[in-house]
């Protein structure tokens, strides 16, 4: 029999799904036209700053580089969370109650040009935009219900500059 309180959380997620969906003509619309080497200059300068600045939170885990070396080396997703005690005492015996050990994630090094969701601009444009579910990824860019970290031009630039390090 099937509880229905361990459902509710999976039932809430799906039926907002659609309210986190990035169009793509969406985000195109979005993107700033670039025609010049100045205003693709200018778009990375911005990226680069609004990328290392407080409110985005981007360096706490990518690193002020991109290079998945930031300060946050304590990442879990939603999988390895119950299994990370507040101690190192607690997570031993809280090991025995799963199968799969205790994984910690690692930020994504930029440079190395692999991307999660994809490496086209509109891959990391919806993955700044609404976030990583499940992950510390957060969400940046606005919804229905709140204004966001970034705005859709602040997000392209921010995509340009992530994926200008790339060394592929």
């Amino acid at each position: 029999m099937v509880n229905d309180e361990a459902v509710e959380p999976f039932v809430e997620r799906w039926t907002e799904a659609d309210s986190l969906v990035v169009a793509e003509q969406e985000a195109a619309r979005a993107a700033p036209a670039i025609e010049t080497l100045e205003q693709w200059a200018a778009s990375l300068d911005r990226g680069r700053r609004l990328f290392v600045e407080n409110r985005s939170q981007c360096i706490q885990c990518h690193g002020p580089k991109g290079d998945g070396d930031g300060e946050d080396k304590e990442l879990y997703d939603d999988w390895n969370k119950p299994k990370k005690g507040v101690s190192n005492a607690q997570t031993e015996a809280l090991a025995g109650r799963f199968t799969l050990p205790l994984q910690r994630l690692r930020a994504r090094n930029f440079h190395q040009g692999v991307f999660r969701g994809g490496d086209r601009p509109i891959d990391v444009y919806r993955r700044i935009h609404v976030g990583i579910k499940g992950t510390p990824m957060p969400s940046s860019g606005p919804d229905s219900a709140t204004e966001g970290v970034f705005s859709p031009d602040e997000i392209w630039d921010v995509v340009h500059y992530v994926l200008s390090l790339s060394d592929n």
